[in-house]
């Protein structure tokens, strides 16, 4: 079985509750915050999807019976937002928007009913912005400095990207000194053969990936296919 880790947990935009998206407004940042992190807590997975053709109705419940507690919808076509209402509505898992580059797309993301929000670099006026709405927002790091000016922004959890360009395993445990507040969620090249590498290290709080909820396994509708393979995956425990 995958490890849990003890921490804070998860989040949610203006005037969406946080899980379901009605009026979300009246929790904190600190709450939605500790809300996500528990939710990476109970299953450290974050996988990220894109629209394609997929029976959600059908597979959504696999991946909550499987364990999943948040999903990443990436910003990288124009469906996706209607993805991310979609999925907010059927599930009660944290749905994501991931790519987010700029701030009107942050904007866009919280509107549409993103419960976080994921960047691939670090950028302080769309940290802002997230903040200023009370949703979380795991922007990417892959430096000292980077992690540094996260920090002064008085985040601790960050996406580590693109990991395995950027050193993998090794350059996360290089971190661990220097930053041992910081905790990363890896993603970029992590595969099912390796995720559990990552997982094994205590400054990993979540690996994500699309081999989590593979397209192609998306896209066939098979049910049992895709929770033999969720199986698979959470009963795998990472090794340094």
């Amino acid at each position: 079985m995958l490890r849990h880790r003890r921490a804070p947990a998860r989040p949610r935009a203006a005037g969406i509750s946080p899980g379901t998206g009605a009026n979300a407004g009246a929790m904190s940042m600190h709450a939605r915050k500790q809300h996500f992190e528990s939710q990476l807590n109970g299953c450290p997975l974050l996988p990220t999807i894109e629209p394609g053709e997929a029976d959600w109705e059908t597979l959504l419940p696999v991946c909550e019976a499987a364990g999943l507690t948040c999903i990443e919808v990436l910003l990288r076509h124009a469906g996706s937002l209607a993805l991310l209402t979609r999925l907010k509505g059927l599930t009660t898992l944290a749905i994501g928007a991931g790519t987010v580059t700029n701030v009107e797309q942050c904007e866009e993301a919280i509107q549409a009913g993103a419960d976080f929000i994921v960047s691939p670099g670090l950028s302080k006026p769309l940290v802002r912005t997230a903040q200023g709405e009370s949703v979380p927002i795991l922007p990417g790091v892959a430096t000292p400095t980077e992690i540094m000016a996260a920090l002064d922004l008085g985040l601790m959890t960050c996406k580590f990207f693109p990991a395995r360009a950027m050193g993998g395993t090794e350059r996360l445990k290089a971190f661990a000194g220097p930053f041992p507040q910081m905790r990363f969620i890896p993603t970029g090249g992590i595969a099912e053969t390796d995720f559990r590498n990552y997982l094994a290290l205590p400054n990993v709080a979540a690996a994500g990936g699309g081999f989590i909820l593979p397209p192609a396994m998306l896209k066939s509708g098979n049910a049992n296919a895709l929770q033999a393979h969720l199986g698979r995956l959470l009963g795998r425990r990472g090794t340094a």
